[in-house]
């Protein structure tokens, strides 16, 4: 009997967490990105490790020290070696893949009268740790903090399951276990502040705790605590976020702007799940940006219409409007009603709420399968083709984060009018030195957006490179022009009259590096 459960739950859990890992192999040989990376790899938090400050200071605009702590203990074992960054990464993913095979087939075992629970547990898993959505949250290293947070998420959700099953005095652990998981979850990024929500979601369906108004009344409760976390949790990140300069004013993107274009991420982030395809590592904002030919009122509607679907079968098939709640709740942090930084999306957003469309599709196959027990042999082989063609297009999106130039090459390809592409693939240039080649990024860059300063610098700078003094001379001054706190600027602008044999004018320049913070 033991053996035979092995066989049945464990084994596929380990294989297609195995399968996971392997297919992100190609990550490991990635290296470090001008996206972010030197964030942390280049933060004092990390390669002069203070445990007080870790949790006390924010780090790239956010308050995660769990996170902040794993890149710590990486630089310290391996230094900037970025396979073995990469190696965690990998690793974290994998583990959460097996965490989703549990967490289906424990949700599926709640079911009345499922069957082919372990089939199904092991297609949600596979699509989850296959799926090229996922990518960027993998292979980036910078996004260490969705792989870590997603562990702690899916084992605090686990744990709570747990706990509402049993009967015992183990209760207590096991709400202790699942409050502990998720302010771990919340230290490695704080978009797992929708799990107290979610765990109402849980409560409705699968599990039947609630089935009147009352039931709700008498969980309320035990999820205070969980709330707790979350207004802390997002209290802090409001205080990152404005520390860094991140959230953007409402002046710059009015209110209603932003319910308007959330309604449009919302579809977005379905069309993505259901159609990888034209994945981009920034989808920047525009006053056009309509990414797949659907505007805000057509994207309403289609909310409208799942929500009204999903509330008609709310008696007959629960799952709908649980999956669909799961969907929008944990969506809701990052679909631009506070608006941060200047994308428009970001693939890596979908990592925890992609699991509910994923589950559904498991419980379809379950479906499926249970009305027709021929299907089941087609439906491996579905499963199998479906496993198959996720994992081509993870390979293949893998490769866009092996490093910076392809990084950006494939956003200049997606969006050839992105100003920022070409100045950031210019540095990766210039990083390898290929100055002349940096040049050419520069002067599209600067082409797209004349009042654009960093790309003046970056210019500047790579002109300085090549000894032609005259001319970074001249974009230096221009980005003073246009941004005259700007330090670093003013630092090469010393290096570009030192090297003309201006001494006084360099001494002049570098002081003024110095009095507005930079320091080299």
């Amino acid at each position: 009997m033991r053996c035979g459960k092995f066989l049945k739950w464990f084994l596929p859990a380990v294989i297609t967490a195995s399968i996971t890992f392997l297919i992100y192999i190609p990550s490991l040989k990635g290296g470090f990105l001008n996206f972010d990376d030197f964030l942390y790899y280049e933060d004092t938090h990390i390669t002069a490790f203070s445990l007080t400050k870790a949790f006390t200071e924010a780090v790239a605009s956010n308050w995660h020290p769990l996170t902040v702590i794993s890149y710590a203990i990486d630089y310290k074992l391996w230094g900037l070696n970025a396979f073995w960054f990469h190696l965690e990464n990998n690793i974290l993913h994998s583990l959460n893949t097996l965490l989703v095979f549990i967490l289906a087939s424990i949700l599926f075992n709640a079911t009345r009268g499922a069957r082919y629970k372990a089939m199904a547990s092991a297609f949600v898993a596979l699509l989850f740790g296959l799926h090229p959505l996922h990518v960027e949250s993998v292979s980036w290293i910078a996004e260490r903090k969705d792989v870590l947070c997603g562990f702690f998420f899916f084992s605090s959700l686990i744990a709570y399951i747990f706990f509402a099953a049993a009967s015992s005095g183990a209760k207590a652990f096991k709400y202790t276990a699942s409050l502990v998981l998720f302010a771990l979850a919340l230290m490695s990024k704080p978009m797992a502040v929708s799990l107290p929500i979610v765990l109402l979601i849980a409560d409705f369906y699968p599990l039947e705790r609630i089935k009147h108004f009352s039931d709700l009344k008498k969980l309320l409760p035990e999820k205070i605590p969980f709330f707790f976390l979350s207004l802390c949790s997002g209290l802090l990140t409001i205080w990152a976020q404005k520390s860094g300069g991140a959230v953007a004013s409402i002046e710059l993107f009015p209110l209603t702007w932003r319910l308007w274009f959330s309604a449009r991420a919302v579809i977005f982030y379905l069309y993505k799940t259901i159609l990888p395809m034209g994945l981009s590592p920034y989808y920047p904002i525009s006053a056009n940006t309509d990414y797949f030919g659907l505007g805000s009122l057509p994207s309403i509607a289609i909310i409208l219409a799942i929500t009204l679907y999903a509330l008609i079968m709310f008696r007959k098939k629960s799952i709908f409007i649980a999956v669909w709640s799961y969907f929008i709740v944990t969506l809701i942090p990052v679909i631009g009603i506070i608006q941060v930084g200047g994308q428009a999306a970001a693939d890596r957003y979908m990592y925890l709420p992609s699991t509910g469309l994923f589950l559904l599709a498991g419980a379809g196959l379950m479906a499926a399968l249970k009305a027709k027990e021929k299907l089941v042999a087609p439906a491996f082989v579905c499963v199998l083709i479906i496993s198959a063609a996720l994992s081509i297009l993870t390979v293949k999106q893998q490769a866009v984060w092996k490093d910076s130039i392809a990084l950006w090459s494939r956003e200049i390809e997606n969006f050839p009018d992105f100003y920022k592409g070409y100045n950031n693939r210019g540095s990766a240039w210039a990083e390898a030195g290929k100055f002349r080649e940096a040049i050419e990024d520069y002067n599209v860059s600067i082409k797209l957006k004349q009042t654009y300063p960093e790309a003046y610098v970056n210019r500047g700078i790579a002109y300085l490179r090549l000894k032609e003094n005259a001319l970074a001379k001249e974009d230096l001054l221009t980005a003073i022009r246009l941004n005259p706190g700007f330090g670093e600027a003013y630092h090469y602008l010393g290096q570009a009259f030192m090297s003309m044999g201006n001494a006084e004018y360099a001494a002049t320049a570098e002081k003024k590096a110095v009095e507005l913070g930079y320091y080299r």
